[in-house]
């Protein structure tokens, strides 16, 4: 039966699609009013072989107010390509299931998965983000990618089985994955308070405190300790995270820092790859396009500006390319000390712990990787820092005396 309101066949055959990413834009155009109920179960499918994942969405429910956002629930289920071939009743193939890395947790099946209702979270250059709700059990995160074709089944599931055995208090734990060669799935637990980018640059409502100088500096020390054990465990890869920017950077309850989206660089396309981290691309990636050991240190850098500030580094966005681009508008945080106004109440002794850090986010700003920190150099500094109670009144002068960008050291 066929709901009231519900958007004609013409309509929603327009909204089979894909690519998940273009969903939004997809969206926009029926009536954001109507309720319907959701496709035939997948259960009713098993019959038949998984080929891909494009997907039937049906709006469920618009919060209008939050349309600027994206925040767009929608009730998902899978319309399945059909193989050829169909399987026995009831059987699903071994590479038709999720993949659990850890032990314990709950465990659900892939058609709990397609069955769920989901929220779409963002749109990045690796893949989709959703949160899915599922029936029986809990909320999860999922990524979809479709730009990891240069890996085997093999490789890929050997890489996600060491990512699997990583274990610190600021890195994101996989929770299970999915593997076709035309798609793959990550899966993780989801995050309640979302990224640190939406924290800085989103409408956090009234409802939360503004995020003053302990708490940021509490969020830069969970990211270097984060990025340091990455940079400790995954010695074989030349960028252990190679996608550190603020959306990947997840803000748990306690507000400590855990890191998302690390180590997928090897698994991406080549061709793809290039697109990736526009704005927090070190110059060497940019220039050459080879990343050092040090690149993700550079992300870093440009991170700790972005938390002092409140500001996205747009204008390296917009230009696209080019540490002069960058220089400009780091430059000009150091002349005016153009720090977030939501930390205008801290007191004389954390204003120098903040130049302090400035400071540090500069020296990971090095455009020559020679030059650039580490991450133990990096660490280290960051961990000397106090969130309250420091007892400097005036950082050493000497400090903003080295922190033009391009200065050798």
């Amino acid at each position: 039966m066929k709901c009231p309101g519900a958007p004609s066949e013409k309509i929603r055959n327009r909204l089979m699609i894909d690519n998940m990413g273009n969903v939004l834009q997809r969206v926009s155009i029926i009536s954001l009013d109507s309720c319907c109920s959701l496709p035939p179960a997948a259960s009713e499918q098993r019959g038949r072989r998984l080929s891909s994942f494009p997907y039937y969405i049906r709006i469920c429910r618009v919060d209008r107010t939050s349309w600027s956002r994206f925040a767009v629930s929608l009730c998902l289920e899978t319309m399945l390509q059909l193989a050829r071939t169909p399987l026995p009743a009831g059987e699903i193939t071994q590479e038709e299931k999720l993949t659990f890395l850890q032990d314990g947790g709950e465990r659900f099946e892939l058609q709990d998965l397609l069955r769920a209702s989901a929220e779409v979270l963002g749109s990045g250059n690796f893949g989709s983000s959703y949160k899915a709700v599922l029936i029986e059990g809990p909320s999860v995160a999922v990524k979809r990618f479709k730009e990891m074709n240069r890996v085997g089944r093999e490789d890929f599931q050997e890489h996600m089985r060491r990512l699997g055995r990583l274990s610190h208090p600021n890195v994101l734990p996989l929770v299970a994955y999915y593997y076709r060669k035309e798609e793959k799935l990550i899966i993780t637990n989801y995050i309640l308070n979302g990224s640190l980018a939406h924290m800085l640059h989103g409408n956090r409502g009234s409802n939360l405190p503004p995020l003053g100088w302990p708490t940021r500096l509490k969020i830069i020390k969970g990211v270097a300790r984060g990025l340091a054990y990455l940079y400790e465990e995954l010695p074989m890869l030349i960028l252990p995270h190679g996608h550190l920017k603020s959306s990947n950077v997840l803000i748990d309850d306690n507000y400590e820092a855990l890191l998302t989206d690390y180590a997928l660089v090897p698994l991406v396309n080549n061709s793809h790859a290039s697109q990736v981290m526009v704005a927090y691309k070190a110059p060497e990636v940019t220039e050459t396009g080879k990343p050092s050991k040090k690149s993700d240190v550079w992300s870093l850098g440009i991170l700790i500006l972005e938390v002092l500030t409140g500001q996205f580094p747009a204008i390296y966005l917009q230009k696209g390319k080019g540490g002069g681009d960058l220089a400009g508008w780091v430059n000009s945080v150091v002349k005016e000390e153009a720090f977030d106004s939501e930390m205008k109440s801290a007191e004389n002794g954390e204003k120098g712990q903040m130049s302090k850090l400035l400071h540090i986010g500069l020296r990971c700003c090095e455009p020559n990787a020679d030059n650039r920190w580490d991450i133990k150099e990096a660490l280290d500094r960051i961990e000397e820092l106090k969130g309250t109670g420091a007892e400097e009144e005036e950082e050493d002068s000497s400090l903003l005396s080295e922190v033009a960008l391009g200065s050798s050291s």
